[in-house]
């Protein structure tokens, strides 16, 4: 069972910590619908599950972009990531998702590709290592719906191998 997201830490029985949400904000994205719903981007790290980001498809919000899609975690202060879990709509997308990491949102490295072709409600993206890293982006490649090239999202969390001394 998933408690990934939202403020709280929580520790698992598989050994990883939720490192909560607490503090992040979005610093970069490549769009948001506002037209037809309330697709902000900044609702991927909310805590709120009924909320997405989701990037344009209304003609009213702008030209609908293209892939590749992506956004941006400014997580405030250095986190140990050990894994990526997204939260989808479970709608059946298929992507190719490259995550990277960085510490100054300038210079940064990619730390994994993940291929995901299936209606999961999650995705958990197990990193090759701990990674320590205050920036985190993730870009979407050629993403499908049906038809569609756009990305939608609930949340966004990160877990740790490593325990935290003074969780809440």
């Amino acid at each position: 069972d998933f408690n990934n997201w939202g403020n709280k830490l929580s520790d698992s029985s598989d050994g990883f910590i939720s490192l909560g949400s607490k503090g992040w904000k979005i610093v970069n994205f490549s769009s948001e619908e506002t037209g037809q719903e309330d697709g902000r981007a900044t609702n991927v790290i909310d805590g709120n599950e009924n909320t997405i980001w989701h990037t344009i498809y209304s003609s009213g919000n702008g030209t609908q972009t293209k892939s590749p899609h992506y956004i941006t975690i400014d997580f405030g202060k250095v986190l140990p990531i050990r894994e990526v879990n997204l939260k989808t709509r479970n709608y059946g997308f298929t992507t190719t998702i490259y995550l990277s990491e960085s510490l100054d949102d300038i210079d940064s490295k990619q730390i994994k590709s993940y291929s995901y072709a299936n209606g999961a409600a999650t995705i958990s993206i197990l990193l090759d290592n701990t990674v320590n890293a205050r920036y985190l982006k993730m870009v979407f490649k050629d993403p499908k719906q049906t038809k569609f090239d756009y990305v939608d999202l609930k949340e966004i969390g990160v877990r740790s191998e490593e325990r935290r001394v003074g969780k809440e």
